[in-house]
């Protein structure tokens, strides 16, 4: 069997033998005759299986089945063949995907004296054996597997590090072979990798200090850990010949400050530019973007994933109402939502989320039993449904706001001072609520994305400006949204920034809040330096209690002295800009040249602005609806999301 990515007119499929499937998936740690069953019924085809004996970050075994890797060059495939045995019985015209962990196993870590790899995977990557073996297994896997069922495997997928995710939770622990080679990275023998003593630090700066190593040793990790990712997926491509699809979990952008950096993942365009692999998962951004009252979000730079013409798998890992029992380690996961109409309609916003972007997605019932009810047997069924459906159309996206995080610059980012998700994650929560479509880059991408679409550009956290970046955006008529501290990092200075947001700026010792009407809002921690406007040709809000400008527009260029914008100033920036809004009351929309969604988290009233009048089919539990004045009005109980689809013009 031959599998590959495909798209049509904007869709994305897999292409299993000439043969298209739409890209909807099922994943569980306990695969069962239920469950599998229950989702191949209400239709789905394609499915993900974990084949290991090790143990995950809850305490628990990933799998029941069983290891298969017993020892060097030592491989007993009966666990495989018997969860192989039971897919295939209970989805019997389905196709796998199937996921290989490579992290070092007890025998090994006790005879080559070799670090955990799933708990110190920072320092297991220096270890040539581990790799070397880990690789041989690899391929002697793939290879049982292809000559035994070839024809039903459309994907592969291997892991390391904790959580399959690639990230070292070593802590920035010394190790003599990591040691070399950072001072062979550097080319200087007298450089140490830092203490966890100066990692910790806290400090008010919220850069590193200029001689600090420490943006060095966190770049050294990351394309460390890249590098090994793309070592494992050479070695599978000399089984595979790209005759199969190959994904893995890598690259986030909203992580909680202490991880962005330490995790060791901050380098992943390195792995998204790689030719050997061809889809990248993530699971759906979790904390806040999981609550009703808040936008869902991606963990990820969305659209740069295909920008590097790879798929984006969208995990929904969500802990449904039924969800909230005892796993086999007595531990309980908490975040599970309080009723099954919550956990549907939550759902129901992923499937919307996904579908957006062109993605593909699986359900994760992590534990098993998560989705054993009746209600969820037709959410299923529907939602498979509607991703045919809506696939069916070309899609386009319509989005005119467009948002850039840096990965590069969050590694000279003091992450102590726990502001990061001010910058990144505060931000893309308000801009949601602020009822716009907006599509998420990396900064690079800058360079090879069409932005004629956009009336409106966000820099997250550019603190690191190339001058082909800067000569670039100097050159787009479009508005520009700088966030605090624009090409700082570039010589430490203000004319920095000034050179980029067109705007005279004087540094400011205070910590102080800004208000702009009855919100009064900044950085969750005090931060320094801070800088506020000298000159510009509009002031939006000052200083809280001051007459001192700390948001400010100068031609194309719109100035924020902090993080952390509530949605009520977005919508004032947005109106600047031009930026069609869709709702106004803090109701985040979801969709494309197909359909809307929506949430309604405040009201049963719910009111849609849109472009122009429209007809539309909603999907979820039918109607036609038609707008008014260019305004969709409806009356839903309050949590409801709805889809409409754009009726076609007979």
């Amino acid at each position: 069997m031959i599998s590959k990515i495909v798209e049509k007119e904007g869709n994305k499929f897999f292409d299993i033998d000439g043969k298209l499937f739409a890209p909807a998936a099922f994943r569980s740690f306990r695969p069962t005759p239920a469950n599998v069953s229950q989702f191949y019924n209400n239709g789905v085809r394609l499915f993900q299986m974990l084949v290991t004996g090790t143990t995950n970050a809850l305490k628990t075994k990933y799998s029941l089945y069983g290891e298969v890797w017993k020892g060097d060059g030592e491989y007993d495939f009966i666990a495989f063949d018997k969860q192989m045995e039971m897919f295939m019985k209970f989805a019997p015209e389905g196709y796998f995907c199937v996921m290989i962990p490579l992290d070092t196993r007890d025998w090994f870590i006790e005879k080559y004296n070799c670090p955990d790899s799933f708990k110190e995977f920072g320092k297991a990557c220096f270890y040539e054996e581990w790799k070397a073996a880990a690789a041989d297994y690899l391929k002697a896997f793939i290879n049982y597997a292809e000559e035994k069922y070839g024809d039903r495997i459309f994907s592969y997928s291997f892991s390391a590090g904790y959580a399959t995710e690639w990230f070292t939770n070593d802590k920035g622990e010394y190790d003599e072979r990591k040691e070399l080679a950072f001072q062979e990275y550097l080319g200087d023998d007298k450089v140490r990798i830092p203490a966890k003593s100066e990692l910790d630090r806290i400090s008010t700066t919220f850069l590193r200090e200029k001689e600090s190593c420490i943006p060095d040793y966190y770049k050294f990790t990351s394309e460390n850990t890249a590098e090994t990712v793309c070592y494992f997926a050479n070695k599978a491509q000399e089984v595979l010949q790209h005759k199969k699809v190959i994904g893995l979990f890598y690259g986030y952008m909203i992580l909680n400050s202490m991880y962005q950096n330490r995790w060791g993942t901050a380098k992943y365009e390195l792995v998204w530019q790689c030719e050997d692999i061809d889809m990248i998962f993530s699971p759906a951004a979790y904390f806040m973007f999981r609550e009703t009252k808040n936008p869902a979000a991606y963990q990820v730079a969305v659209d740069s994933i295909a920008v590097n013409n790879k798929l984006y798998m969208h995990e929904i890992d969500h802990r449904t109402h039924l969800a909230l029992y005892p796993l086999e380690s007595g531990g309980i996961l908490r975040d599970s939502y309080e009723t099954e109409e919550e956990t549907v309609m939550i759902l129901r916003r992923e499937l919307c989320q996904a579908l957006q972007k062109g993605s593909a997605l699986w359900w994760f019932d992590f534990y098993g039993g998560y989705y054993f009810s009746k209600r969820y047997d037709r959410e299923i069924e529907r939602a498979v449904e509607i991703i045919h459906e809506v696939t069916g159309y070309p899609r386009k996206s319509i989005a005119q706001t467009a948002i850039f995080y840096d990965p590069e610059s969050t590694l000279y980012l003091n992450e102590n001072l726990g502001v990061k998700e001010d910058y990144v994650n505060n931000i893309i929560c308000e801009l949601g609520k602020s009822g716009v479509l907006y599509d998420v880059y990396n900064l690079n991408d800058i360079m090879k994305i069409d932005t004629s679409q956009y009336k409106m550009l966000v820099f997250l956290n550019a603190f690191k400006l190339s001058g082909e970046i800067i000569e670039k955006l100097e050159k787009l008529d479009i508005y520009k949204v700088w966030i605090h501290a624009p090409g700082y990092e570039n010589n430490r200075s203000v004319n920095d920034i000034e050179r980029i947001i067109g705007m005279e700026l004087v540094e400011r010792e205070e910590c102080n809040k800004i208000r702009f009407n009855e919100e009064v809002f900044g950085f969750s921690n005090q931060v320094t330096p801070l800088f506020e406007v000298k000159m510009a040709e509009k002031v939006l809000a000052y200083y809280e209690g001051t007459q001192k400008a700390a948001v400010a527009l100068n031609g194309k260029n719109i100035y924020f002295a902090t993080g952390n914008v509530p949605y009520e100033l977005w919508h004032e920036i947005e109106r600047i800009c031009g930026v069609h809004i869709y709702t106004d009351n803090g109701m985040a929309v979801y969709g494309d040249s197909r359909f809307l969604c929506v949430q309604n988290p405040f009201s049963e009233a719910c009111s849609i602005n849109l472009p122009g009048d429209t007809s539309f089919i909603e999907l979820f539990d039918g109607g036609e609806y038609h707008s008014e004045g260019r305004r969709l009005s409806y009356d839903v109980p309050i949590g409801t999301t709805q889809m409409f689809l754009v009726k076609q013009k007979e």
